[in-house]
C-alpha cells in the first residue's frame, strides 16, 4: 500500500518473463552512500563544500556529487561568481575530496546529452 516499487517490480518482472530482458546484476558501488551538494540548492561556495567533507566522512559517505551550482548557466562548463578560482577552485574541492579518501564525481550538464566525470584530472589538468 502505498509502495511504487511494486508497481515497478511487477512491471520489471513482466518484462523479464515476456519480452526477453535480462537484468545484470548491479555494481556493489551502486549501493554505496553518496552525499551531493544540493543541499545547498544551487547557492554553494567552494568553502561550504570543503567545510562540509569532514561531516560527510564522519557519516560514512562514500561518494560525493557536485552535480549542479558551479557553472554560470545550465549546458555552460564554466564556473560561476562563487567559484572565482575557476578551474583551480574544482581542483581545489578534488584534492580535499582525494585528502579525504572520498570518491569524487561531477556531472556537467550539456544541452543533449548527459556525462558523468570521475577523475578531475582528466578535465581540469594544468594548462
Amino acid at each position: 500500500k502505498g509502495d511504487y516499487f511494486n508497481a515497478l517490480r511487477a512491471f520489471s518482472n513482466y518484462m523479464q518473463a515476456n519480452e526477453g530482458i535480462e537484468l545484470q546484476p548491479s555494481e556493489p558501488e551502486a549501493f554505496e552512500p553518496v552525499w551531493c551538494a544540493w543541499g545547498y540548492h544551487r547557492l554553494f561556495t567552494i568553502n561550504e563544500v570543503i567545510g562540509t567533507l569532514d561531516k560527510v566522512a564522519e557519516l560514512g559517505f562514500t561518494w560525493v556529487d557536485i552535480d549542479d551550482g558551479y557553472q554560470t548557466a545550465e549546458g555552460d562548463w564554466n564556473t560561476n561568481s562563487r567559484f572565482p578560482g575557476g578551474d583551480k577552485d574544482m581542483r581545489r574541492i578534488a584534492q580535499e575530496l582525494s585528502d579525504e579518501g572520498e570518491d569524487d564525481e561531477i556531472l556537467f550538464i550539456d544541452e543533449n546529452e548527459i556525462e558523468d566525470i570521475d577523475d578531475f584530472d582528466e578535465v581540469f589538468s594544468e594548462e
